[in-house]
């Protein structure tokens, strides 16, 4: 994915970007990498021993010829190009900035205009998650979990803790043995000992101080590379022929200058909480008082207008980690009956291994719900109606199944069919609802008008699909018998089939950035059975395969 954003004249320049990398782990990211006191955000990747220079503000023809160099030309057709939102990225760091409230009370943005880092005050809570390593690997997997590749660091200072997370890898090779250090993979976290930052991190680049991109220029310029090189000038001198950033990111750094942190505003969601006179260890005590502290929070959502779409349950715990059961939904919600058994499906299967001393209910996202005008007798729109059902079955099967089971297919411009579509999360709307009962309508009445034929007619059209597709073409068992080059007779599941009707060919190739060229000549063919197949002739070798079935 490129995160493009547009300058002078219309051009556009990559401003971030990322590289899954599937066969391998990741290496160092590139520059401006998303963090989060911990880098929560956005990982850019590469392959194993080498990766793309794609640099920050390079043009976007310059970095698709970086990745076709690097990966092929199959890179540039695969490749995701969104504009920078920085409305939006602010939003999505907010919402990750509430799902890590699970570590500490006190989470707040970084301080910047483009912020990308979040900061956590694990003080005091660290030693509930079993002490400052395990707290941090058990942020870096959550927000794993959740499809966001992170980094993450605890330090003294925040300014030491942004840089440590910026430069894990790096940390690790300047405190650990060469054979602990493994140059294939990225270290996802680190931990800073108390009152060692200023010797861990003196290797460090001065850019890692955060004091801009002209300062660290003049400093380059006059020999100053790393921050030990930087500690080692006078304060004195510093100040008077640089700014002041320098000297107080500095003297922030090291501790000696308090860094205030800004925490995100409390009242911005609904939140719910219920403290127990006694623990209690069982699911039914916590069950009873689901409900109230639902209709708590979807009050306070309906005077702003607005739908849950994640809820977070925590069952705090004194002398053990927290437990926590997050539940997503596809549309905006304030039905306490149907949160509650979204939330009552994911509790059975908790089991608690120590007793619970307080509920935390807090909803976590939300979005703005749609006002129907009721009628008399209090009846709503009918495919307004139906749209609310249908999204609440869909969240039942993704509360049951996972949130990647259950999506809707969409279409896309491809000319080669196993890419022709994508997975989506699904859209549940009354427009959807209305145009999907227009449309088997539509079918009813057709089907009406149509007379009853005696004899089965096949009528054939050119790029016609059907409705079940292979997501890879599957090879015939053996190679098909042709008359004049059309097929006549195949074998597959072990049965001869025998066609009665065949359309075609239909050319299908694909474009040169695909890398290896598809050339292949598409057949609807009906056999005597009735039954109607999509086969397809690989030009390159004459070989036939079988791509879908349409009854």
């Amino acid at each position: 994915m490129l995160i493009c954003r547009r300058h002078g004249a219309g051009a556009l320049r990559v401003v971030s970007w990322f590289w899954p990398n599937t066969s391998s782990s990741i290496v160092d990211p590139t520059s401006r990498d998303r963090s989060c006191d911990g880098k929560a955000g956005r990982e850019r990747g590469s392959r194993r021993r080498q990766k793309p220079q794609i640099g920050i503000f390079m043009s976007l023809s310059e970095a698709m010829s970086v990745l076709s160099q690097e990966y092929g030309s199959q890179a540039c057709h695969s490749i995701l190009i969104e504009h920078e939102e920085l409305e939006a990225d602010r939003d999505s760091l907010r919402t990750v900035a509430r799902w890590c409230r699970r570590f500490a009370p006190i989470v707040a943005l970084e301080n910047t205009a483009c912020p990308e880092c979040i900061h956590v005050d694990v003080t005091g809570t660290a030693n509930l998650f079993g002490g400052d390593d395990t707290i941090v690997r058990t942020a870096v997997r959550m927000l794993a979990v959740r499809g966001i590749s992170s980094c993450a660091a605890i330090a003294d200072t925040p300014a030491a803790a942004w840089a440590a997370a910026h430069h894990t890898n790096q940390v690790a090779s300047a405190v650990e043995s060469p054979r602990c250090v493994s140059t294939n993979r990225v270290r996802r976290w680190c931990v800073v000992p108390s009152q060692k930052q200023s010797e861990w991190l003196a290797h460090l680049s001065v850019a890692s101080l955060q004091v801009g991109s002209e300062i660290a220029d003049r400093l380059s310029e006059l020999g100053v590379h790393s921050i030990a090189q930087l500690m080692q000038l006078p304060r004195s001198s510093l100040a008077s022929r640089f700014a002041k950033t320098l000297t107080t990111r500095l003297s922030q750094f090291e501790g000696t200058l308090f860094e205030p942190l800004a925490s995100i505003a409390e009242n911005s969601l609904p939140e719910s909480r219920h403290c127990f006179e006694s623990p209690v260890s069982t699911i039914a005590a916590i069950d009873g008082m689901l409900d109230q502290m639902l209709a708590e929070c979807c009050r306070k959502l309906l005077q702003q207008g607005l739908g849950a779409m994640a809820v977070q349950m925590r069952f705090q715990r004194s002398k053990a980690a927290p437990v926590v059961i997050d539940v997503g939904l596809f549309g905006p919600s304030t039905s306490v009956r149907h949160l509650g058994d979204l939330l009552r499906m994911r509790m059975e299967r908790v089991r608690l291994s120590g007793e619970v001393d307080e509920i935390v209910l807090e909803v976590i996202q939300v979005a703005v719900t749609t006002c129907r005008q009721r009628t008399l007798f209090g009846e709503t729109d009918a495919c307004h109606s139906k749209a609310q059902r249908v999204g609440m079955l869909v969240d039942r099967f993704s509360g049951r199944l996972g949130r990647s089971a259950v999506f809707q297919p969409q279409l896309i411009a491809d000319t080669q069919p196993e890419y022709a579509w994508i997975a989506v999360p699904p859209r549940i709307d009354s427009q959807t609802v209305h145009q999907s009962e227009t449309t088997r309508s539509g079918r009813r009445n057709r089907a009406r008008r149509q007379p009853q034929a005696t004899e089965r007619v096949a009528v054939w059209t050119h790029g016609r699909r059907p409705i079940r597709m292979h997501s890879r073409p599957l090879p015939l068992e053996i190679p098909l018998q042709t008359f004049n080059g059309h097929p006549t007779q195949f074998q597959w599941d072990g049965k001869n089939h025998t066609i009665s009707k065949v359309d075609g060919p239909e050319r299908i190739e694909t474009a040169w950035w695909r890398g290896a060229s598809v050339r292949r000549d598409y057949y609807v063919v009906e056999t005597e059975t009735g039954s109607m197949w999509w086969l397809f002739r690989r030009l390159r070798d004459g070989h036939w395969f079988l791509h879908g079935e349409f009854s």
